[in-house]
């Protein structure tokens, strides 16, 4: 052994996807904050067939009941929507044209990033473990 380091798994290139800076500052709200119950936005009010989460002039996650649906936004634009079509979750994010299937290799290879300051690549599969404290994606 000469001092060198060997990688012996399958190596993948991340994917990052640039968002606009309100999206990511959404997005980064809500992975960071606090699953404690102790805070409001960690309770649920049903309004009709919506499930609405909400930490107030950061994000909303509404899950329809009706459509089965789950959309992340804050003050009317949607950073993300996700939906069963054809039997699978897909996922699309405000600033990428790409939807995208719910399921691991793509959820552990993309990132989002903004040049926003102090900002750090935030994985889909980040995004979607937030969201499956709220609800499941079954």
């Amino acid at each position: 052994m000469n001092g060198e380091l060997v990688v012996k798994k399958r190596i993948v290139e991340a994917r990052i996807h640039s968002v606009p800076r309100t999206v990511y500052r959404v997005f980064r709200s809500f992975v960071e904050s606090s699953p404690k119950e102790i805070y409001y936005w960690n309770t649920g009010v049903l309004v009709g067939n919506e499930v609405v989460f909400e930490k107030r002039g950061k994000w909303k996650l509404v899950i329809s009941l009706k459509e089965k649906s789950v959309a992340l936004e804050k003050r009317q634009r949607t950073a993300l929507i996700i939906r069963r079509e054809n039997g699978q979750w897909r996922m699309s994010i405000e600033g990428i044209p790409e939807v995208f299937p719910v399921e691991t290799n793509v959820l552990y290879t993309n990132y989002i990033v903004s040049d926003v300051p102090f900002a750090r690549p935030i994985a889909f599969s980040e995004i979607i473990e937030k969201i499956e404290e709220f609800v499941v994606l079954a």
